[in-house]
């Protein structure tokens, strides 16, 4: 069995003693997800997933409705960084053993995706990965169990938004791309052009 945890917290608190766990720890210190608008990541205006990626196809480990507290953007202290877990108890695991595990982020303006950015700690040509960037071969919850940190996360997949950008260390920041809102001035100003516009014609 799998879990995918991104957790803030002890890993003692987490999931059952028969869980695979992967722990993305780092407390305080943890990397803060935002827009490329400067908007801090919530739970509402974003989605995460875990997975493989391999340049044009996300394959998602575990589903978030089976999950009693599925990945997400924490509150308070952890507003902007991921908490919660991801987890699968069947054989379906077993394709994952090895792989980089990819992050796919998704922002969100309602129910309409915004941005979206694949972000892993292995880079496909490095022969040593950044410790926790693997999935672990299944073994039931025996032996493993794996700690990751989303300051891991320094690779920017292809197929990312414009203006996504993996970890930065100043301010421990990961940057996803989206589409911006227009300003009330830019509006203005796109209607005084077509008041001109239309005075030529």
């Amino acid at each position: 069995m799998k879990i995918i945890k991104s957790t803030l917290v002890a890993i003692t608190l987490i999931g059952s003693a028969n869980a695979t766990t992967i722990a993305n720890g780092g407390g305080t210190s943890t990397a803060i997800f935002v827009t490329s608008t400067g908007v801090t990541l919530t739970a509402t205006n974003s989605n995460f997933a875990i997975g493989t990626w391999n340049g044009s196809l996300f394959t998602q480990f575990a589903l978030p409705a089976v999950d009693a507290t599925p990945m997400a953007i924490g509150t308070g202290v952890f507003a902007g960084k991921l908490t919660g877990n991801f987890s699968d108890n069947t054989a379906a695991a077993n394709a994952f053993n090895g792989l980089p595990i990819w992050y796919r982020v998704n922002v969100l303006d309602g129910s309409n995706i915004i941005g979206t950015a694949y972000f892993s700690g292995t880079n496909p040509g490095a022969t040593v990965p950044a410790t926790g960037t693997l999935f672990p071969t299944n073994g039931s919850g025996v032996g493993d169990s794996l700690s990751a940190d989303t300051r891991n996360l320094t690779v920017l997949g292809a197929g990312s938004s414009e203006g996504s950008i993996a970890y930065q260390s100043v301010g421990n920041v990961i940057t996803i791309g989206v589409i911006p809102e227009p300003s009330a001035a830019l509006l203005g100003a796109l209607g005084v052009l077509g008041l001109l516009r239309r005075r030529r014609i």
